[in-house]
């Protein structure tokens, strides 16, 4: 074998195990070498090497756990306070205004700081202004994650109603403008990472992997975001979940009418249900946006039911608070690229 191959081999077998090891700390909290060992599936003198290197520098802390036995108190490691915080945000347009909202939170996920603001428009000036403004030297932020609506293609943000980011290639813009390394990441399938992630107790283990959020907001065009096998579906250009690009029986610039009420949109709503499931098969089927409100969850059920014939059908929730599940989304992309580099 190529002996610049067997390096580059090496060098990401050992990426893949710090990130393994990293992830293990922190689900677990606080956790001894053989716990990092059982969780990895690597050896304890592997987890040894890689936990003493992290320790030195710095990304971890070492602590000494007391023995209820009296003998050798056994070493425990947790993430260190120093390897920084994240900055989550999301920006959108409504009837009232144009807001971002913004949560600054550790690496386990504790809240450090958290708000809104109210900008005059939504652009690259009020984006990195609003950035600055937030990250306070204290708060110690080493990446920005923001969530945005349309679809980000070869990093180019297009089909967003934010007009003047639209055609930009937002994340770099914003790292020019602030310094900080800027992840951009489509809204919807922000909020699919997330709920999934909330919801991990009760979707079960196989199935679970497989999530589909419906948004319909009122008078507004629909969206989507879907989890595949436990991960984004984005397509081959993340055109994956723009579904003001569906195939509806009546013309695209009808959508923000048929949306308006639920009376009008039911029968589209039902069938786009329908389709998901087809294509997708998801356990579970998540509406959110205004009309969320007011749809017939049992209605939708029946209706699934009667046009497929089977008893395996996906649960249907109508979800119509998700600022939970688009913080948690926006955190597990953050942390993502912090392990993974």
């Amino acid at each position: 074998m190529n002996m610049a191959k067997e390096i580059r081999s090496a060098a990401e077998i050992k990426k893949q195990n710090v990130a393994s090891i990293k992830r293990a700390i922190l689900e677990m909290g606080s956790v001894t070498k053989p716990e990092v060992a059982e969780k990895t599936g690597l050896s304890v003198v592997t987890c040894g090497s890689i936990l003493n290197e992290m320790t030195a520098e710095g990304s971890i802390v070492e602590e000494r756990l007391r023995s209820s036995s009296g003998g050798r108190r056994a070493m425990s490691y947790r993430i260190s306070e120093g390897v920084g915080n994240t900055l989550c945000l999301y920006a959108f347009t409504e009837s009232t205004g144009s807001f971002i909202r913004y949560q600054v939170r550790d690496l386990i996920g504790n809240v450090k700081d958290a708000g809104f603001t109210q900008e005059p428009v939504i652009n690259v000036t009020t984006l990195s202004e609003a950035i600055k403004r937030i990250c306070k030297p204290e708060l110690n932020v080493k990446i920005v994650v923001l969530g945005i609506q349309g679809c980000i293609n070869n990093n180019i943000l297009e089909y967003s109603d934010l007009t003047e980011l639209s055609g930009l290639n937002v994340a770099a813009e914003l790292e020019n403008a602030t310094g900080f390394p800027v992840r951009v990441e489509n809204d919807m399938n922000t909020i699919a990472v997330g709920y999934r992630k909330n919801c991990e107790k009760k979707l079960d283990s196989k199935s679970g992997r497989n999530v589909a959020i419906l948004f319909f907001p009122k008078g507004q065009t629909p969206a989507g975001g879907f989890i595949v096998d436990g991960n984004i579906l984005r397509g081959a250009s993340n055109l994956a979940g723009e579904l003001s690009f569906f195939p509806y029986n009546f013309k695209k610039e009808d959508q923000r009418v048929v949306f308006s009420s639920i009376e009008k949109a039911q029968p589209t709503i039902n069938r786009m249900i329908l389709a998901t499931t087809v294509f997708l098969d998801p356990a579970v089927v998540v509406i959110t946006g205004g009309l969320s409100r007011e749809v017939d969850c049992d209605a939708m059920t029946k209706y699934l039911q009667d046009n497929l014939k089977r008893p395996q059908i996906p649960r249907i929730e109508a979800r119509p608070v998700i600022e939970r599940d688009y913080f948690t989304g926006l955190h597990s992309i953050a942390v993502d690229y912090i392990i993974d580099g």
